[in-house]
């Protein structure tokens, strides 16, 4: 049951949109402050989410629909913005996601990564 569960959270991950990286960390202006500064970050559906697993209720969802090209090879440019390395498609990327009772198409824009030098720091997922 974890598999759909960590499945999701990168899919999250994956999809979220693009921060300024000039005015956000995980101290002083960290998750806590986001939506000061980004509104976007004080609705229901982003980043950052705690999933308290003791109240987790465990449901079957309709399967995911990824767009044909799915599986084919594409060329990332890696960056390093002071806060993560992302990772941005060479050109065009015709990748979506539907299915999954998620509400819409969901398009691969890129990606970035969250590490810490401990268990406590680095992402602002909890589990």
């Amino acid at each position: 049951m974890d598999c759909p569960l960590i499945f999701l959270s990168t899919l999250l991950l994956i999809l979220t949109h693009k921060a300024d990286s000039t005015n956000w960390d995980y101290s002083k202006h960290g998750p806590h402050v986001w939506s000061e500064t980004h509104p976007k970050c004080a609705g229901h559906n982003q980043s950052p989410i705690n999933i308290q697993t003791a109240c987790t209720v465990y449901r079957n969802f309709k399967p995911f629909h990824f767009t044909p090209d799915h599986s084919k090879q594409v060329k990332f440019t890696l960056k390093n913005n002071g806060h993560t390395i992302t990772a941005e498609p060479d050109g065009p990327v015709t990748l979506s996601l539907t299915g999954g009772n998620l509400i819409g198409k969901f398009d691969f824009k890129g990606f970035h990564l969250h590490w810490g030098p401990n268990h406590n720091t680095g992402s602002e997922h909890q589990v």
